[in-house]
């Protein structure tokens, strides 16, 4: 057994010995108050939720673009899109505490004016279940396909496995985005009665995205200065891994002001308060926090080739990226869930915890169980030829040092 391989099953333990600390103080605070853990397990459970559907959108936009970047981080994507059974069983809380959590599912509730007819047979809970049903019967089926394939190809240099995933994940792609969009709709935007945005979808996909890919960037930052991946490590490639986490930032951060401009230029009473929640009750200073540490700073450190360049430089600032990715998921929710604040709440924290240390020790436990680099790839060749070119970039510079 590798070094690398006794850290993963070490992070898992100390993940598990996490999770289950932080999950004793949630289970006293559900005993407590019920619908406020239900409310901070929501959060929770979308954070991991859009880990494990990001990486399965990172494999598949692999599958069809390839290059040498997809090579140091394609197993951290499938060990995250193979946690995916474990989140949908996860969810189970959610399905207890379906009333507690969203208004319109109440018996008690009743119809707001502003509120049609098509939304209240929409939002029935025995429709909204089916679609939940739907959704993950979509995002199980992926997954099963492109675990399979992947387990195939590292078998044998068969290409037609190759095609196979690389046909699959066009389609894939875009249903995975359609039904994260409907997703969206349903367990995010219903909690603010009479608010409507197509952007949300979109962004919100940016956001799982994003966040996968900037934890893949952290872990594979750390892999790719191990023994194993020496062969293969050149500094273009771990540009390309920088440069994709700047893509993916800007883009994010495209969206979120899009659906923001739609917002200001409606003026719309029922649309604007999905922002005006957001300035308050202390709301406004994590969305300032938010905004420098997630996406100005970040952006203006990866304009720097230096930063891109180095694996040391880009885990941390790609660390930085995964953090602001999980406030932006609990600043979607939070206001709207009517919180008592972003930190005024004990189970808000402990939550997030419990379920990230529990998803955390099963991905490190996946990420361990199968070979850290694709045994057949079609992107080695481009990645040997380009570890060929750095040593005699590196042989020249010596020899024009020495004279």
């Amino acid at each position: 057994m590798n070094a690398v391989v006794q850290t993963m099953r070490r992070l898992s333990r100390y993940a598990l010995l996490i999770a289950a600390a932080a999950a004793v103080g949630c289970a006293i605070g559900a005993v407590w108050n019920w619908p406020s853990f239900l409310r901070a397990y929501l959060y929770a459970w979308l954070v991991v939720l859009g880990l494990s559907l990001g990486g399965m959108a990172l494999v598949m936009i692999h599958n069809l673009t390839g290059g040498v970047w997809g090579l140091y981080i394609r197993r951290i994507a499938e060990a995250q899109m193979r946690t995916l059974p474990l989140v949908a069983a996860l969810a189970i809380p959610l399905v207890i505490g379906l009333r507690q959590i969203y208004p319109w599912a109440s018996i008690e509730a009743e119809p707001s004016p502003s509120t049609s007819d098509f939304w209240r047979h929409y939002l029935e809970p025995s429709f909204f279940f089916g679609r939940a049903a739907g959704y993950f019967v979509v995002w199980l089926v992926l997954t099963a396909l492109l675990t399979r394939w992947s387990r195939g190809q590292d078998s044998s240099p068969n290409v037609r496995r190759f095609w196979r995933a690389y046909k699959v994940s066009g389609f894939g792609l875009l249903a995975l985005g359609v039904t994260v969009h409907f997703a969206s709709i349903d367990w995010i935007m219903s909690l603010a009665r009479g608010f409507t945005s197509t952007a949300l979808g979109p962004v919100m996909f940016a956001n799982q995205v994003l966040s996968a890919y900037s934890l893949c960037v952290v872990i594979g930052a750390w892999l790719v200065v191990t023994p194993e991946f020496e062969h293969i490590v050149s500094s273009k490639a771990v540009t390309d891994l920088g440069s994709l986490l700047l893509t993916m930032l800007t883009l994010w951060a495209y969206l979120a002001w899009f659906q923001f401009m739609l917002v200001w230029m409606a003026d719309l009473p029922h649309d604007n308060v999905w922002y005006l929640v957001r300035w308050r009750d202390g709301w406004g200073v994590a969305g300032a926090i938010l905004l420098l540490f997630q996406f100005v700073l970040p952006f203006f450190l990866l304009l720097l080739r230096v930063v891109k360049q180095s694996p040391r430089a880009l885990s941390a600032v790609a660390a930085l990226v995964f953090t602001g990715q999980l406030v932006a998921t609990y600043a979607q929710v939070g206001p709207l869930l009517n919180m008592p604040g972003w930190a005024n709440h004990w189970v808000d924290l402990l939550t997030p915890l419990a379920l990230g240390g529990i998803w955390f020790a099963s991905f490190t436990w996946l990420l361990a169980r199968r070979p850290l680099l694709p045994v057949y790839d079609m992107n080695y060749e481009q990645a040997f030829l380009l570890r060929e070119i750095d040593l005699e970039e590196v042989a020249r510079d010596e020899a024009l040092a020495h004279g």
